[in-house]
């Protein structure tokens, strides 16, 4: 069975623009750390997006037993392999697709950037208990974790 993935956000190296230190003598350093603020949260963020569309991959592959076709004895090695991750994090990758699945208004805000990985998580644990979804994520846009 073929499995198409939506585009992921191409994340190339080098593509943190960090200015050099002539140039950062320039900037007022609060300037500065926000500039670099935001190109750390463009990468946190299609890291992020990047784990969903593996947990997504990663479901069928895992559950079907589809290393051993690879010729892998178990999903550890093939994940740490060919991968370059552990077996909790490939099943955390797998548990988050899952989740968003089921709550498909996580799942938008997640993937347009309005929330992170972790208040993500939180919701998927909350939600199933308190129901009403959209006014949940409209707080989590608005509230931090802690």
């Amino acid at each position: 069975m073929l499995y198409v993935l939506e585009p992921s956000p191409a994340v190339e190296p080098g593509a943190l623009e960090v200015p050099d230190r002539q140039t950062m003598r320039g900037i007022d350093r609060s300037m500065g750390g926000l500039f670099l603020d935001t190109e750390m949260w463009k990468l946190s963020h299609a890291e992020a997006r990047l784990s969903l569309r593996l947990g997504e991959a990663l479901a069928p592959m895992l559950q079907k037993k589809g290393y051993s076709a690879l010729g892998y004895s178990n999903p550890g090695d093939y994940c740490r392999e060919e991968l370059g991750i552990g077996l909790s994090t490939a099943e955390r990758m797998v548990r988050l697709f899952r989740r968003m699945e089921k709550l498909p208004l996580v799942r938008a805000a997640f993937l347009e950037g309005s929330l992170s990985e972790c208040k993500a998580l939180l919701l998927q644990s909350y939600l199933p208990r308190l129901g009403r979804e959209a006014e949940w994520v409209g707080r989590a846009r608005e509230l931090t974790v802690r």
